[in-house]
């Protein structure tokens, strides 16, 4: 699907979204003064990091032209390492290449100027690179340190609240989530992944809320759209769910999250025959792992019940 979901946290099928924190290539207007903005987009061409963290930072005085082409070196050399910290082949190579920025740019003391924007994003990068590959305690210090550094940023908060979620640590996520949305009530990723912290808790009314929240800003977001479904089923709205699966699976034959979870619901209402059909679609191999779907996935207790209950069937 998308490239965030590409990176969601604990591989749980892109149900809670993390982000990369180099922030993509928006536009970023022009100051007159020399700031790390000009610097990224007039000497750069926008090629680092697009917008930043924070209040633009000037010289306290005037620059000097060998303090203006020194910076620029520097910022260029910082625009080659964030570029191939995104293109690395590996998620392993990834991760030791945002550590080398960090280690160069004195992330672990106290960056100033641009350089804190570069850690802020660096840190965060390599917690994301870090939680793919499942080792989420240090993920969760890489965020953290990012959030320290630009207290004033979604992205990092979003990343830790989806690898608490991973953690098993709800409330906490969803303290992360609700911060981001105080802030900006429009994020449908925050929105989703709220949805997700609930529906973990058992609060099913309230999740499919944030769900549909989620789906209705961006229409797009076919996961958020899948959850939605999930937690109506829960709540016994099935004829919405069913329309939604159905709709999701006309417009995506190979979203296997979807139509895993209407065999399921298919099982659970009597539709045996076709819920083996639908189960047969399925090319994940992992939605017939029961331990892999109640830690990772967690679907709410009607549609795990009916998976088991099928799966059963199938293999006895």
């Amino acid at each position: 699907m998308s490239s965030a979901c590409q990176r969601a946290v604990g591989a749980r099928c892109c149900s809670s979204v993390s982000r990369s924190s180099y922030g993509g290539r928006r536009e970023v207007t022009q100051v007159r003064k020399v700031n790390r903005r000009h610097y990224l987009k007039g000497l750069l061409g926008g090629s680092f990091v697009g917008s930043f963290y924070g209040a633009p930072f000037a010289f306290a005085s005037p620059p000097t032209a060998t303090e203006i082409s020194s910076e620029a070196d520097e910022l260029r050399v910082a625009s080659s390492m964030f570029a191939s910290a995104l293109d690395a082949p590996d998620v392993r190579e990834e991760e030791r290449l945002w550590t080398e920025i960090l280690d160069r740019y004195g992330c672990n003391s106290t960056p100033t100027g641009w350089r804190a924007d570069a850690c802020a994003r660096a840190v965060g990068n390599r917690g994301n690179a870090r939680s793919r590959q499942g080792k989420l305690e240090a993920a969760l210090q890489d965020f953290e340190q990012s959030i320290n550094l630009a207290p004033e940023s979604n992205d990092p908060r979003v990343n830790r609240g989806a690898t608490l979620e991973a953690l098993g640590r709800f409330d906490e996520a969803a303290s992360d989530y609700l911060f981001v949305l105080e802030r900006d009530p429009n994020d449908p990723v925050a929105h989703n992944n709220l949805g997700n912290a609930r529906l973990a808790m058992g609060e099913y009314e309230q999740a499919r809320a944030s769900y549909h929240k989620a789906s209705t800003l961006a229409p797009q977001f076919s996961f958020a759209a899948n959850n939605e479904a999930i937690a109506s089923f829960q709540l016994g709205d099935d004829t919405f769910a069913f329309r939604s699966w159905r709709s999701l699976l006309r417009k995506y034959p190979g979203f296997d999250d979807a139509r895993a979870a209407l065999a399921a619901a298919l099982w659970a209402t009597g539709e045996a025959a076709k819920a083996e059909d639908e189960l047969a679609r399925v090319d994940d191999m992992r939605y017939r792992d029961k331990a892999w779907r109640e830690k990772y996935r967690r679907w709410p207790p009607r549609l795990e019940s009916a998976m088991d209950a099928m799966l059963e069937l199938r293999f006895s």
